[in-house]
């Protein structure tokens, strides 16, 4: 018999995770999610093309999206455990008017308190929980995916014809909440309408049978490389005169070193989140009157302080934060 290996069980869970998100078939309906994607065609593709013929997402990005599932059904329980009356989790809505269906969110009531709320929850790195404070940030971030949130739930808002929303977002690494209270202004207002006019327009070609023209379509290429419609679509993306083509051994020497670089991206990029909060954790300290050396197990952080020079504005000091092992904590004894 084979023995079994960590690396059976890590590769078996990724895999079934990359399954989990893979097995889509056509949707039968409009997602607010997807009408608020920035590309009209995807609203449509996402009506007609089978799952099998769209392209496969990564182990980790599926793990993502899963998590983020795992961690609202967290806050459901969480927020029962707290003392409030939780509904609404996993049922579906639908406004058969415009073929629009979505997840209902939670309804959130404690007893003595007039009525319930609406909250649509989101889980999200530290930085995006400390970016996001209210609706203007989620308007005017440059990150598409974040992007779609605010267009969400104005769309929740206008479909179920209430004037107040709650988001709650929660920092997946610290477990802390924050709620952005939305208002139906006139911009969610708009942002709705025009998606509900998408909803129409997406509607009309699945009646008849015809595909998205290029008027449809974003043809981005920082969108569309990624897009799981390419294949489908096959937009006419403007490179521009720059573009060199490739031998087919160069190409896929360089894509292979491209797929390197991604995965040391994803590792490069937590470094730096997990380095600059641990940083402003000992700046905080510093600040409220503790000294220069702070010891947290086997580690030492260290604060040096230096005066910069300045010719047009009054000297500035500077503090620099070292970490460093104790010597039991680098020769592994306690």
């Amino acid at each position: 018999m084979r023995q079994l290996t960590p690396e059976i069980v890590v590769t078996a869970y990724e895999e079934h995770k990359a399954r989990e998100r893979s097995r889509r078939s056509i949707a039968t309906s409009n997602w607010p999610t997807v009408l608020a994607h920035p590309c009209e065609a995807y609203a449509v593709y996402n009506r007609i093309v089978p799952g099998d013929q769209r392209r496969k997402i990564g182990s980790d990005l599926a793990m993502i999206f899963s998590e983020g599932n795992d961690q609202a059904r967290m806050v459901k329980r969480d927020l029962i455990d707290a003392g409030f009356e939780v509904s609404g989790e996993e049922e579906q809505m639908s406004w058969p008017k415009f073929q629009i269906s979505g997840r209902r969110d939670l309804l959130v009531w404690k007893e003595g308190f007039k009525e319930k709320v609406r909250v649509e929850v989101k889980s999200c790195s530290p930085w995006t929980f400390e970016a996001i404070n209210s609706v203007t940030d989620l308007m005017e971030t440059q990150k598409g995916w974040l992007a779609k949130w605010w267009k969400q739930v104005a769309l929740y808002m206008v479909l179920q014809g209430v004037s107040t929303y709650w988001m709650l977002l929660k920092n997946k690494q610290s477990g802390k909440i924050k709620i952005i209270p939305f208002e139906l202004t006139d911009t969610l207002l708009e942002a709705a309408e025009a998606m509900l006019k998408r909803a129409e327009r997406v509607n009309h070609l699945i009646q008849i049978g015809a595909m998205p023209g290029d008027d449809l379509k974003i043809a981005d290429p920082e969108h569309c490389t990624e897009c799981e419609f390419f294949s489908t679509c096959l937009p006419n993306l403007a490179f521009g005169p720059g573009l060199s083509i490739l031998t087919e051994e160069d190409a896929m020497e360089l894509s292979l070193l491209l797929d390197r670089r991604a995965e040391l991206e994803a590792a490069a990029t937590e470094y730096d989140e997990v380095d600059k909060e641990a940083k402003a954790t000992i700046k905080v300290l510093n600040e409220n009157g503790g000294g220069k050396l702070f010891m947290a197990g086997e580690w030492i952080a260290t604060v040096k302080e230096s005066a910069r020079k300045a010719y047009s504005v009054p000297a500035m000091t500077t503090r620099r934060i070292d970490f460093s092992k104790t010597k039991e904590g680098k020769n592994g004894s306690r």
